[in-house]
């Protein structure tokens, strides 16, 4: 069963989330959409959250401003006004019982709010994000003849947006001349990673024409020297928003995933 609800006002801007029941009392999971932060809806990729409750976990699919209409701390406002409305309607007894994922953008954002936010996550699921924006990881492209997916290419860019240094500045406030290193920093989940980060789970395709899978090893290797759990499964052939990332195989190892930290014994024990 899918509710829908409108969970944050700003000014005439009205954000939904639609609720993907599955049982009573069931884990949850917060989903944010990709979309290069200016474009993307919570009714992406429906197959995807339609197989996650189908393994048993309750998602929660929000929308979250754009970077045309408010730069960041904006879209982590909205994210954490989603918590407050899970944690309200009883889906959650607080934020120690849900797992954030994000895909692509989501999955940025979902990580930079789930390490920066005074709300404690279970953990955190990743599907091929880039969680360092500076440019300490610019010579990770990906392999030349890779070929861009056309769900991708179908994407509008708004005007002045279309390269991915306008959208970095547009996330950050400021012009594109005066986008220092310092604020990509600031901007980049791997700043905030620490022993108290929750645990992570990052899936990444092989051969994702975007974004390297080397940003999700890179990442989990700076967690894990730090002692943060963090599992990364590498999907061959995969491109990034794959259909194979809605495959019952990696749906189920999330799943697994998140009913593990989200149990008792699993938060008690990563205190």
């Amino acid at each position: 069963m899918t509710t829908t609800a409108e969970f944050v006002i700003h000014g005439d801007t009205h954000l939904a989330l639609d609720v993907h029941s599955a049982s009573p009392g069931a884990p949850v999971v917060l989903y944010l959409h990709g979309g290069a932060w200016v474009v993307g809806s919570r009714a992406d990729h429906q197959e995807r959250l339609a197989g996650l409750v189908a393994q048993g976990i309750t998602v929660v699919s929000a929308d979250y401003r754009l970077v045309s209409e408010t730069p960041y701390p904006g879209q982590r406002d909205d994210i954490e006004a989603a918590v407050d409305w899970i944690i309200r309607e009883g889906l959650a007894p607080d934020s120690r019982h849900i797992v954030i994922m994000g895909a692509s953008a989501g999955a940025h954002l979902g990580a930079l709010v789930c390490f920066t936010s005074d709300f404690q996550f279970a953990g955190f699921v990743g599907l091929f994000g880039r969680y360092d924006l500076s440019s300490s990881v610019d010579h990770l492209r990906p392999p030349a003849g890779l070929t861009i997916p056309d769900e991708i290419i179908a994407n509008v860019l708004p005007k002045g947006l279309e390269s991915p240094r306008a959208r970095a500045a547009a996330l950050a406030g400021v012009p594109q001349e005066r986008l220092t290193e310092e604020a990509l920093l600031a901007l980049s989940p791997v700043s905030y990673l620490a022993p108290t980060t929750p645990p992570l789970l990052l899936l990444h395709g092989l051969s994702d024409a975007l974004a390297h899978h080397d940003h999700a090893q890179t990442f989990a290797e700076r967690a894990r020297n730090i002692g943060i759990r963090c599992e990364v499964v590498l999907i061959p052939e995969a491109n990034h928003e794959d259909p194979l990332f809605d495959d019952p195989r990696y749906l189920s190892q999330i799943a697994r995933f998140v009913e593990r930290v989200t149990s008792t014994s699993e938060r008690e024990e990563s205190k």
